[in-house]
């Protein structure tokens, strides 16, 4: 597990660390962070609004020194006529500050899993894992919950993707009501997402530091509304290799949408002919539409396509356009790989 980024930031005490909470939202452009060899389970699923503050403690990510807001960065180039875009701004909202060094490098916990990809072991056991690991005895199940969600679904993402998954799930676990590690078990302890329960998201595997550090960036409020109020998340290059395992007989998803199907499926709220997503009616618009929220420093679309609420229009179907060519240029880029051009 590398540091992230660099620079440095100034810590302050626990009990100025604790004050955080969600007042600190800083609009600052955020530090490159080198994504890692990609891993985990991403496939999908999250909804708006702050998390509480979770209690500090010694590895809560500082607080750093008040910075100008940044002017906003410079709109996308205008489409041809007769395809007009509305432009998308690349955002530069709240921030994940660098891991520290001499952070703990092996996994926090231990765990196995048993049948239908559920871990054996009590999330509780492995809470106390954790905090001996990371020498940090204030971890909260929500930060584990936060972090194995962050290994599973995109261990090896940059650690702006890292808190964009934890803080989509943290939309959703604060529209239902309940904690993030409610939300993200249902009452059936880590596991894989389903699986015959209600998880919306994996927590199969063992988080790292990394994983922790994110989490607890979003749930001290530092990091928090950097999904943009994304309420869903996808990885297209994983759907279309699924995809592409169903259509060659391979996959165990007997009705598997590939990227641009799901972009379609969740854009519009296309009602389904089967009980599974795919395939499905593209001439009907349901209730719920939805829209790519527009590029971010430090996460790549191709990996992780981060979804919110919006009104069928202009501006919804310019998202959309924009996020079909975000999955083209991936799927041209995987196309001049396997030609060896690349």
């Amino acid at each position: 597990m590398s540091a992230e980024g660099g620079g440095g930031w100034f810590v302050f005490g626990l009990g100025i660390v604790g004050a955080l909470g969600g007042g600190y939202a800083l609009a600052r452009s955020m530090r490159p962070a080198r994504a890692r060899a990609e891993g985990g389970e991403l496939r999908a699923a999250s909804a708006v609004a702050p998390m509480p503050a979770a209690s500090a403690a010694p590895v809560v990510p500082p607080r750093p020194a008040p910075q100008p807001a940044p002017q906003p960065g410079k709109p996308a180039p205008a489409a041809r006529p007769g395809a007009w875009v509305p432009p998308l701004v690349r955002w530069t909202g709240p921030i994940v500050p660098e891991v520290p060094a001499g952070a703990p490098r092996a996994p926090l916990t231990r765990s196995t899993v048993g049948h239908r990809g559920v871990v054996r072991e009590a999330p509780e056991a492995l809470l106390a894992q954790a905090r001996a690991a990371a020498r940090d005895p204030s971890i909260t199940l929500d930060e584990l919950a936060g972090a194995r969600l962050a290994a599973s679904e995109y261990g090896g993402g940059s650690l702006v993707e890292l808190a964009a998954i934890i803080d989509t799930e943290a939309n959703r676990a604060q529209a239902a009501g309940r904690s993030l590690f409610d939300s993200l078990t249902r009452g059936a302890g880590f596991g894989r997402q389903g699986q015959g329960s209600k998880r919306p998201a994996s927590t199969r595997l063992d988080p790292e530091f990394r994983h922790l550090w994110a989490a607890r960036a979003v749930l001290v409020g530092m990091a928090r509304g950097i999904a943009r109020g994304a309420v869903a998340f996808f990885n297209p290059a994983v759907m279309d290799a699924t995809h592409a395992a169903w259509a060659a007989g391979r996959g165990s998803i007997p009705t598997s949408c590939d990227a641009l199907g799901l972009l379609e499926l969740w854009s519009f709220d296309r009602p389904r002919l089967g009980d599974a997503a795919c395939p499905f009616d593209s001439t009907k618009t349901g209730p719920v539409t939805r829209a790519w929220v527009g590029p971010i420093q430090d996460v790549d679309p191709w990996r992780l396509m981060l979804m919110k609420p919006a009104k069928t229009g202009a501006e919804h179907f310019g998202a959309y356009v924009a996020a079909g060519k975000e999955i083209a240029k991936g799927r041209a880029l995987v196309a001049a790989t396997q030609k060896g051009t690349v």
